[in-house]
């Protein structure tokens, strides 16, 4: 991992929304790039800069205050579709009333995503307590498309963090996602698959 100099957090909101750029973060820049396989547009990507801005030292809880949801929502999709996944956004359920933000399909699996820009680890309990709420998302994504693949229930965050299974959900960082989505079929045996 790239150890350059801390982004000073009062530059943070600069960069992140890319008025100003900083020399040693366009090799951070690359290299996220092509770990996420994602073509040229990745450098107008606000959350590919905070993905770096996190890298060389900005803390991650500063860098997500200057990321709106939508924008987390919306790479989280463009990284599923880069893995040949067919996507869709905001899934709503009826009866009773749930929103999945991203559903990903392979053909051999579904993909329930819950993207949360939490910035580090939330307590034991609170992530706990997302990651069954996600699984119980996917039951009644189930209940309403039973033609669906198995479904594996996925937490995506900002956090520089190693990915980790909680209650039969996959707790993903965005920079971990696309390795996640290629071992994906490796893990499952491990994942609840509802």
């Amino acid at each position: 991992m790239f150890s350059g100099p801390r982004v000073p957090s009062e530059r943070a909101r600069g960069y992140i929304e890319g008025t100003f750029s900083i020399p040693p973060m366009l090799q951070v820049e690359a290299e996220i790039a092509s770990t996420l396989g994602r073509t040229e547009s990745v450098f107008d990507s606000r959350v590919v800069r905070a993905i770096a801005a996190c890298r060389t030292g900005t803390p991650p809880e500063l860098v997500a205050r200057h990321l709106h949801w939508s924008e987390f929502e919306s790479f989280g999709a463009d990284l599923l579709k880069a893995s040949g996944y067919g996507v869709e956004q905001d899934v709503v359920l009826k009866n009773p009333r749930a929103q999945i933000d991203i559903l990903g399909r392979s053909g051999r699996i579904a993909v329930a995503v819950d993207c949360k820009r939490w910035s580090k680890s939330a307590a034991p309990g609170v992530a706990m307590k997302v990651a069954r709420a996600q699984g119980e998302r996917a039951v009644l994504l189930r209940s309403a498309r039973p033609y669906l693949e198995p479904i594996v229930a996925v937490i995506l965050m900002i956090s520089l963090e190693a990915p980790l299974l909680m209650e039969g959900a996959a707790v993903v960082p965005i920079h971990a996602f696309r390795d996640f989505l290629e071992s994906l079929d490796s893990l499952v045996p491990e994942l609840t698959a509802y």
